[in-house]
C-alpha cells in the first residue's frame, strides 16, 4: 500500500482522476433514438493500476442486424441485461468529477447525455480528452481510427468494436501519447477540451 501510494505522488498527473468509457450502440444516432446496448468504464488515478466495469444493457429497442454484424451484440444477449436507468447511479459514481476521456468523444457523450436526460439525471463531469483528436493534431497515423492508432503505438490487437476491449486500448493509446506530446512542450491544459451539458 506504501510503495502504491508514493508511485501516485510520483506521477506529474497523480492529482487529476480519468474515466476512460466506450459505449456500443443500436446505431449512429442518440438524436434519432439509438440507444446504448454495451457500456465499459475505466477508472483511473495516474501512479495507480486502473479498475475497469462495464456490463450489457437492454436498449429497449432492437439492435439491426447490420449493427449486430460490427459489435457482435445481438437481442438475445441483451435480453435479460439491465436497463440504462438501473445502472446510472453506479455510472455516475465512476465518471461524475473526473475528466473524461474516449476515442471520438462526440459520439459516445451524445449516447451517455442522451441516456442521462432521459432518466432525469444530470452528469457532472466538465472536461474531456478526446484520443481521436489528439491523434489527428499531433501524430501522422494514416488513419485514426482506434485499432490502427492501437496499432501504431504497439498496444496488443483486441476485440475491437466491444466497449470493454475498446476502452482499454483507448487508455493505453492514451498513457502512450499523452507523455509524447508533453515532451514536445504541450501543456496538458492544452489537452483538455469543455464538455457541453444539454
Amino acid at each position: 500500500m506504501t510503495t502504491q501510494h508514493a508511485a501516485s505522488n510520483d506521477h506529474p498527473l497523480s492529482h487529476l482522476r480519468f474515466s476512460f468509457v466506450d459505449v456500443e450502440t443500436t446505431g449512429l444516432s442518440a438524436a434519432q433514438g439509438h440507444r446504448i446496448c454495451e457500456i465499459a468504464v475505466l477508472a483511473w488515478i495516474p501512479g495507480n493500476e486502473p479498475a475497469i466495469w462495464h456490463t450489457l444493457i437492454h436498449p429497449e429497442r432492437a439492435i439491426p442486424a447490420e449493427v449486430s454484424a460490427i459489435h457482435r451484440i445481438t437481442d438475445t444477449m441483451v435480453v435479460a441485461a439491465p436497463h440504462f436507468k438501473d445502472i446510472i447511479s453506479h455510472i455516475q459514481a465512476l465518471v461524475d468529477d473526473t475528466i473524461l476521456v474516449c476515442h471520438n468523444t462526440p459520439f459516445d457523450y451524445s449516447f451517455i447525455q442522451s441516456e442521462f436526460s432521459r432518466a432525469h439525471q444530470t452528469l457532472c463531469c466538465r472536461q474531456h480528452i478526446d484520443t481521436l483528436q489528439l491523434a489527428r493534431r499531433y501524430f501522422s497515423f494514416g488513419s485514426n481510427r482506434l485499432e490502427n492508432v492501437a496499432r501504431c503505438l504497439g498496444v496488443p490487437a483486441v476485440g475491437y468494436h466491444r466497449a470493454q476491449a475498446d476502452v482499454y486500448a483507448t487508455y493505453h493509446i492514451f498513457t502512450q501519447m499523452v507523455p509524447r506530446i508533453l515532451q514536445g512542450g504541450v501543456e496538458f491544459d492544452a489537452l483538455l477540451s469543455p464538455l457541453e451539458s444539454k
